[in-house]
């Protein structure tokens, strides 16, 4: 019996390992082709992850069987997998001791992204008027409220581009206009065509424009004081205004024009209130028709002042009946140690040339706002 047991265990060993061996070659075949398909299906991490423990103990096979067959050549199929294995998590210390110092890593090339060439830094009127050229500036036709009037007085104004979509404040230029006309005079001529231009092109910084229309009882029948058009500019215009648009208040970013009895006016709000006006413009005055009490007279109000406008400008023509009471204020300016400009031109040439009196007025006036 004992004979006939080792008889069958040499007979069935062999067959057993015959199966073993089949076995096992059909398992590593298997793997073989999973590797690849992982490897083609860019899975080729988690194929060698879960694999892995076939090759050490295939088939869940017996330890005395496994041990007894050879290992498979590991090397042969290490190149089929990835360079790297699943990296091994360690603890933040052990992470700290085994990383080396991080070496210094190149920035990438500015080249993607492509840089604005260098250029001269834009004046406060182009960085005004550039950033938003779809808000033009336009005229407005409002009313404000009267101190010596019982009714509110219309006028026009001009807003800059760029009014709507930013918070600055800005210079103001009063325009008064010569009797006989309103407050469409200053449009009628150019004077806001003209400004729009030279602010979009930044010629000039953007600045407001203000051009009120005049009772006629105060426009010519008053000379300056209480209750005359000078109250009715400087107590009920100017502070409205101010009040409703968002404008300069320094003295040096207000300026008053005036034309014909609109200049006659003009000098002598000036004159009387140099800390609200730090800019004079006269087109034409008609000082050879002005006839005010003595203390309103031009000359007088400039020998009692402390001080006048920095800035005063005279424009007339050479045949103005006006020239020489002009220039002899002028002349009394100079003499108190005040500079003005006084601008001569052509005969008729204010009257018929408005838009080089325009560019005139801006260069003198409003080019240092």
């Amino acid at each position: 019996m004992k004979g006939l047991n080792l008889l069958t265990s040499r007979i069935t060993y062999p067959i057993a390992l015959g199966i073993f061996i089949l076995l096992r070659s059909i398992l590593m075949t298997t793997c073989i082709l999973l590797i690849v398909l992982s490897q083609l299906s860019g899975t080729a991490a988690l194929s060698n992850e879960l694999l892995w423990p076939i090759y050490n103990n295939p088939g869940g096979l017996s330890a005395d069987i496994a041990t007894s067959t050879e290992k498979p050549d590991m090397a042969v199929m290490d190149t089929d997998l990835p360079e790297e294995a699943t990296p091994t998590q360690l603890s933040p210390t052990e992470s700290e001791e085994a990383t080396e110092a991080p070496t210094a890593t190149d920035l990438p090339s500015p080249t993607a992204t492509r840089q604005p060439s260098p250029t001269i830094k834009p004046t406060a009127t182009e960085e005004q008027v550039l950033v938003c050229p779809e808000s033009p500036g336009r005229v407005e036709d409002i009313t404000y409220a009267a101190r010596l009037s019982p009714s509110p007085l219309p006028a026009k104004i001009y807003l800059p581009p760029c009014y709507d979509v930013d918070n600055r404040r800005y210079p103001v230029l009063y325009l008064l206009a010569q009797e006989g006309f309103d407050q469409n005079q200053w449009v009628d001529i150019g004077v806001t065509q003209a400004a729009e231009e030279k602010i979009q092109s930044g010629e000039l910084s953007p600045f407001i424009i203000v051009m009120p229309q005049h009772p006629e009882r105060l426009f010519n029948g008053t000379d300056g004081g209480p209750g005359s058009y000078e109250a009715e500019v400087i107590d009920g215009l100017v502070p409205d205004i101010d009040a409703n648009y968002r404008t300069n208040p320094a003295v040096e970013q207000r300026a008053i024009v005036g034309v014909s009895r609109g200049g006659v006016w003009a000098i002598e709000i000036a004159f009387s209130n140099p800390d609200l006006f730090g800019g004079l413009g006269a087109i034409s005055p008609s000082l050879d028709s002005n006839y005010p009490r003595v203390q309103y007279d031009p000359a007088n109000l400039a020998t009692a002042a402390e001080t006048l406008p920095p800035n005063i400008l005279f424009l007339i023509a050479e045949d103005d009946p006006a020239l020489l009471q002009v220039q002899n204020l002028s002349q009394t300016l100079s003499n108190l140690g005040y500079i003005n400009s006084f601008l001569v031109e052509q005969p008729g040439q204010v009257g018929r040339l408005w838009p080089e009196v325009v560019n005139e007025l801006f260069n003198g006036l409003v080019s240092g706002w």
